[in-house]
C-alpha cells in the first residue's frame, strides 16, 4: 500500500528529492510537462556528448592515419581541430551545469550528469592525445627509415573500438556491452606491454 499521496507530494515539493521518474513510478505525475523538460534536457546532453565522442574519435583516427602515411597536412589539421574539441568540452560542461541548476537532480539523474562531466573530461583528454600524436608526426616525418607502426595500429584500433562501444553502452544504458568492453581492456594492456 502506498502512503498518502498528498503527503508524498508535499515531501517532494519541500525537499526536491523526488525525481521525475520516481514520481512517475508511484503515480504522482501531476506535472507531465516537467518530465518533458527533464527528458528534453537529458536528450540534449546525450546528443552533445555523442557529438564530442564522434569528434574525438575522428581526431584520433586522423592522427593515426597521419602517422601511418606520414601526412603532415593531416597532422596539422588534427592540431588545428583540437580547438573545436576544447570548445565542445566547455559547451557540454555548460549544458550539464544548466541542467543541475534547472532541475536540481537527485539519484539517477544526478549520477547521469556527474558521469557525463567525467566522460566529457576524458574525451577531451583523448582529443589532446590526438593532437600530441599529430605533433609527433611532424617531428618524425623526416625520419629515415620509417619505423613499423603495426603494434601501435593494432592497439589504436582496439582502443577506438573500445571508445565506440563504451560510448554506445553509456548512451543506450547497455550494461552488458559495458561489461564486454571492459573485458577487452586486458587485451589492450597485453598489446601495450
Amino acid at each position: 500500500t502506498l502512503p498518502k499521496i498528498e503527503g508524498l507530494q508535499l515531501i517532494a515539493k519541500k525537499t526536491g528529492e523526488m525525481s521525475a521518474n520516481r514520481v512517475k513510478e508511484i503515480g504522482l505525475n501531476s506535472h507531465p510537462h516537467l518530465e518533458e523538460f527533464l527528458q528534453r534536457d537529458i536528450d540534449a546532453i546525450q546528443a552533445k556528448l555523442a557529438g564530442m565522442a564522434a569528434m574525438v574519435e575522428r581526431a584520433l583516427r586522423a592522427s593515426l592515419q597521419a602517422l601511418i602515411t606520414n601526412d603532415r597536412q593531416k597532422a596539422y589539421s588534427v592540431i588545428l581541430r583540437d580547438e573545436y574539441i576544447d570548445l565542445l568540452e566547455t559547451e557540454v560542461d555548460r549544458v550539464c551545469l544548466e541542467f543541475l541548476v534547472r532541475h536540481q537532480p537527485v539519484a539517477g539523474h544526478l549520477r547521469f550528469v556527474f558521469a557525463v562531466i567525467q566522460i566529457n573530461r576524458e574525451l577531451e583528454h583523448g582529443g589532446d592525445f590526438a593532437e600530441s600524436v599529430a605533433r609527433q608526426v611532424l617531428a618524425l616525418s623526416r625520419l629515415e627509415p620509417k619505423p613499423s607502426y603495426d603494434r601501435l595500429v593494432e592497439q589504436a584500433n582496439l582502443s577506438l573500438h573500445m571508445l565506440a562501444d563504451s560510448m554506445e553502452s553509456f548512451l543506450k544504458r547497455d550494461s552488458d556491452l559495458a561489461r564486454r568492453t571492459m573485458l577487452i581492456e586486458e587485451r589492450g594492456n597485453t598489446l601495450r606491454n
